[in-house]
C-alpha cells in the first residue's frame, strides 16, 4: 500500500532501558539519528508502541524530521498513526516514566490520550527550553568576556579623542567658519558646479541646445560622520555601563564555576545582557571606526581639493599640519586660520571584535 512505512521489529515492542529522564547527550543522539536516516520510528530505543489511556509524559525535547517542503508529513506516529506519515515538525522526545520508556511522536499526537498531561509536559518542555537556551547562550558569549573587557578599555580612549576631536571640527565649522559641510557634502559626496549644453524641446517639438549650469560629482570621501550631525561616539556614556555590567557578570561566573549553579534570575539576565554588551560594542566600534576615517583616509586632502576648487558651493581651505587640521573660509569671522587639534589616541589601530565560541 502506497505510504506504508515498516517498522524495524525491535522496535515494535517497549524498550523499557531509560528509568531516568535522558540526558542532554542521549538527547542529541536521537536528533543526530532522525537528521542522517529521517527515521524516527528506527531509533535504537524508539518503543514505536501506543501509550496507555491517561499515560503521564515528559517532553524532553523536539526535532524536525528533514524533508522537502512540498512533503507535509514523513514520520509514523505510535500514538495515532502506526505505519503512515504523520507530522515532520516539532516531532516530540516523549519519556513515558511509568514505563522507563521512550517514544519519538507527533507534536500534537499525545493529547487524544491525555489532554492534561500534554498541555503540562508542553508547557515544561517551553522551560527547559528557554534555560538550555540561555546556557547555550552564556556558553558561547561567556570565554569572550574577558577579551569585550579588554577591548573596552582599548576602545574607550580612541572614541573620547575622536569625539573630541567631532566637538571641536563641528564647532569650527558651524561658528568660525560659517561652513555647512554636513549640508553641501551629504554622504560624503562632493559636487561642483559646471556648465553645460542641455538639450530641450520647444513647445512647437523642436529639439534645441541650452546652457545650464549643473552639478557634477567632484569626489566621494570615508569618514564623513565626522560632520553629518550624526553624533558623537559618546564612549564613556554607553561603554562605562556596558564594562560595569560585563565585570560583574564575569566575576559572578567565576564565582558559581558553572552556569547551571546561576540563580534562574541571574541566568535569564546574563543571556541577554551578554549577546547585546556585544552589540552595543559592535556599534560603537564601527561608529569610532567611521569617523576615524576622517582620519586616516585622504579625506581631509580632498576636502582642500574641493574647496579650492572654483566652481565649489564654498571657497574654503583644509589642510592636516602635524597633530592638527587647519582651516580657513571665504566668509569666516576671523581673519587667521582655525586650528582644530588632533588628540594624540584619535587616530590609533581600533581593535577587532573577539569571536564568540560556536561550540
Amino acid at each position: 500500500m502506497a505510504d506504508y512505512i515498516e517498522i524495524p521489529q525491535a522496535n515494535l515492542r517497549n524498550i523499557p532501558i531509560f528509568s531516568d529522564e535522558p540526558n542532554e547527550d542521549l538527547l542529541q543522539e536521537i536528533k543526530q539519528h532522525v537528521r542522517e536516516t529521517r527515521e524516527p520510528h528506527s531509533w535504537r530505543g524508539h518503543s514505536h508502541t501506543k501509550p496507555e489511556q491517561g499515560a503521564l509524559v515528559v517532553y524532553c525535547d523536539e526535532f524536525d524530521v528533514p524533508a522537502p517542503d512540498t512533503v507535509p508529513r514523513v514520520a509514523p506516529c505510535p500514538c495515532c498513526n502506526p505505519h503512515y506519515p504523520q507530522y515532520k515538525n516539532k516531532g516530540k522526545i516523549a519519556w513515558f516514566p511509568d514505563e522507563s520508556v521512550i517514544r519519538l511522536i507527533g507534536p500534537q499526537c499525545f493529547k487524544a490520550i491525555n489532554e492534561g498531561a500534554h498541555q503540562a509536559a508542553l508547557v515544561e518542555l517551553r522551560r527547559k527550553q528557554k534555560v538550555r537556551s540561555e546556557l547555550a547562550t552564556i556558553r558561547r558569549h561567556g570565554p569572550s568576556i574577558d577579551a569585550l573587557l579588554k577591548m573596552v578599555d582599548e576602545v574607550s580612549p580612541i572614541a573620547a579623542a575622536l569625539d573630541v576631536f567631532l566637538q571641536d571640527l563641528n564647532r569650527a565649522l558651524d561658528n568660525e567658519l560659517a561652513l555647512p559641510l554636513w549640508r553641501v557634502a551629504r554622504g560624503g559626496i562632493l559636487s561642483v558646479s559646471e556648465e553645460r549644453n542641455v538639450p530641450y524641446r520647444k513647445p512647437d517639438g523642436v529639439i534645441e541646445v541650452r546652457r545650464e549650469v549643473v552639478p557634477v560629482h567632484f569626489a566621494s570621501i570615508a569618514g564623513y560622520g565626522m560632520f553629518d550631525r550624526s553624533g558623537p561616539i559618546a564612549a564613556q556614556k554607553k561603554l562605562g555601563p556596558l564594562r560595569s555590567g560585563l565585570a560583574d557578570i564575569s566575576r559572578r561566573l567565576i564565582e558559581v564555576g558553572v552556569p547551571e549553579r546561576l540563580t534562574d534570575a541571574e541566568r535569564t539576565d546574563f543571556a541577554e545582557k551578554l549577546p547585546r554588551a556585544r552589540v552595543l560594542l559592535a556599534e560603537a566600534l564601527s561608529n569610532a571606526r567611521e569617523k576615524q576615517e576622517f582620519l586616516t583616509s585622504d579625506a581631509i586632502e580632498t576636502l582642500g581639493r574641493w574647496g579650492r576648487h572654483p566652481t565649489a558651493p564654498y571657497r574654503f581651505s583644509m589642510e592636516r599640519k602635524r597633530g592638527a587640521v587647519v582651516l580657513s573660509s571665504a566668509s569666516q569671522r576671523s581673519s587667521s586660520p582655525v586650528t582644530v587639534a588632533i588628540g594624540s589616541d584619535a587616530a590609533k589601530a581600533l581593535p577587532e571584535l573577539p569571536p564568540i565560541n560556536e561550540e
